[in-house]
């Protein structure tokens, strides 16, 4: 089964994607947090929201920057990525996952160089194509 790795330019932490199942409605997926000061993962699905290669594949479109926040988030909340850009590049990634009671939360940050974006996206598109929406 193939995982998709994105490592941190800032430091050790590291977000994995995971394909686990799904049928025409969408993709079910590990998404695990590891490398920052704790380890966390989240089953979660790309039913009815579309595949986070959206996310991935608009941050790599608009490259240069944005304003604002980019989001994706999973239906039922469990996991959220957040994308926002500075005006030298740099570009942030919070990911937050959440336990369905509400019990747990975590949160981590996924530092990325602007350069990096086309290629990053290329490899979660591989999981996650985009033309199955």
């Amino acid at each position: 089964m193939e995982v998709i790795e994105i490592k941190s330019c800032d430091d050790s932490t590291t977000l994995s994607f995971r394909v686990v199942g799904g049928n025409e409605e969408g993709a079910n997926f590990i998404a695990s947090v590891t490398g920052a000061p704790f380890v966390g993962e989240v089953t979660t699905t790309t039913y009815f929201v579309g595949p986070p290669s959206l996310l991935f594949r608009e941050m790599a479109d608009n490259w240069q920057g944005w304003k604002g926040e980019k989001v994706w988030a999973a239906l039922d909340g469990e996991f959220t990525l957040t994308a926002t850009t500075t005006s030298l590049g740099r570009v942030s990634v919070a990911i937050e996952m959440v336990e369905m009671a509400g019990s747990f939360k975590l949160v981590a940050t996924l530092g990325l160089e602007a350069g990096q974006l086309e290629k990053i996206s290329n490899r979660v598109e591989s999981l996650f194509p985009l033309e199955n929406r």
